[in-house]
């Protein structure tokens, strides 16, 4: 059960201590949307995915075992109660295993990637108009420059118009470094593979030619569509 305070956390503890439903309790207050309509529920979760802080203090514990005090993190406070355990064999885990291991093998594929494009490139963060975006909001300047490398940069208007998802607009500095630098990677590495020529082999100039029509019949399709709507409303 997710709470914003210490004190409403606690409170939840002394209502399960009288005797208090935990999935009703979960129902009413918490502030974990993905397990609040499940009565508190999370799943069965493996060990190396739950979070350091919760782990410590729950994973030990037996079924129905509700932890004393609140367990604070970054999303709030979590009243933590152990609803059902598991064990699989390492053949049930195969699959899950070998999945995790190609994850993490693409990652430091991908961090290695990431690395030699920024230094090839000579990849210059400013860290200052960050400062500023985060600060202004809607009216820091669009020309201003977040990033910039040898053959392009990316502005804070580019970054408002192709950036998505929570992190875009967060007031941390690091998420919003962490975005820029994935929009930064995607121009490195057209910038990178033009430069070797690899958008000439016929593979790829095949596949960019797909997506390219695939786009603008998506394009001609809404034009044609708001079109037709504007006739009938006219």
């Amino acid at each position: 059960i997710l709470l914003r305070t210490r004190e409403e956390a606690e409170v939840v503890l002394t209502e399960l201590a009288a005797g208090a439903n935990f999935g009703e309790l979960a129902k009413e207050r918490s502030q974990h949307a993905g397990s609040s309509t499940r009565r508190g529920s999370m799943g069965y979760l493996r060990k190396f995915l739950i979070p350091d802080r919760l782990r410590i203090h729950m994973w030990g514990k037996p079924v129905g075992a509700v932890n004393p005090e609140p367990i604070r993190t970054p999303m709030g406070f979590h009243v933590v109660k152990v609803l059902g355990r598991r064990y699989l064999t390492l053949e049930q885990q195969e699959k899950t295993i070998r999945n995790f291991l190609g994850r993490q093998k693409r990652a430091v594929l991908k961090r290695d990637l990431h690395q030699r494009l920024q230094a090839e490139y000579k990849y210059e963060w400013h860290g200052d108009t960050a400062a500023r975006l985060i600060r202004q909001g809607p009216s820091a300047s669009g020309d201003s420059v977040l990033a910039a490398w040898r053959g392009g940069r990316l502005t804070v208007g580019e970054y408002r118009r192709r950036a998505s998802g929570p992190d875009a607009s967060s007031a941390d500095p690091a998420r919003v470094r962490k975005v820029a630098a994935g929009l930064a990677d995607e121009d490195l590495i057209l910038l990178s593979g033009r430069a070797r020529e690899w958008d000439q082999l016929p593979g790829v100039r095949r596949t960019v030619e797909e997506a390219r029509l695939v786009l603008l019949g998506q394009a001609l399709f809404r034009a044609m569509h708001v079109g037709a709507e504007a006739d009938r409303r006219a």
